[in-house]
């Protein structure tokens, strides 16, 4: 039997606007939009990672390596599906994760391996109970505060 190659994409049934099943249901997403993520997703690690020398220039308490780690972590883990945050530290030494987005808003305060929780902050604020967090999977509790990428 004899395959067209150049037809097999479009042999493929039509499940969404575009991608093929393999896309859909992998965390390997060819598309542009998942290189710009991945892009981004790099910058943010190297924004994380100069947060200690931005926290000693502004005579704030020392960012422990844990704390950078675990933040470090925690973004890396982000379901592709999930917006990236914007990020700062604070005058403990802690790294402040910020999402601000059409689907929802949220803070994340990193401190050591505890990790603190505000979803919709303000007047009708929700605080998570803190969490500790070693590394793997993201707790279900954080993760469905966490806005939907647009």
């Amino acid at each position: 039997m004899i395959y067209d190659l150049a037809n097999y994409t479009e042999a493929m049934p039509a499940t969404a606007s575009r991608g093929t099943p393999f896309a859909l249901y992998s965390d390997l997403d060819p598309t542009r939009e998942s290189s710009i993520h991945n892009s981004r997703l790099a910058h943010l690690v190297d924004a994380i990672r100069q947060l200690p020398a931005h926290a000693k220039d502004m005579d704030y308490a020392d960012v422990s390596p844990v704390t950078m780690q675990i933040a470090i972590d925690f973004v890396r883990r982000l379901p592709l599906n999930r917006a990236l945050p914007k990020v700062a530290v604070d005058d403990e030494g802690d790294i402040l994760m910020r999402w601000a987005e059409p689907t929802g808003r949220c803070a994340l305060t990193v401190a050591h391996q505890v990790l603190h929780m505000t979803a919709n902050p303000g007047s009708n604020s929700t605080h998570v109970e803190p969490l500790v967090y070693n590394g793997g999977h993201i707790p279900p509790a954080l993760l469905q505060h966490i806005p939907i990428r647009a």
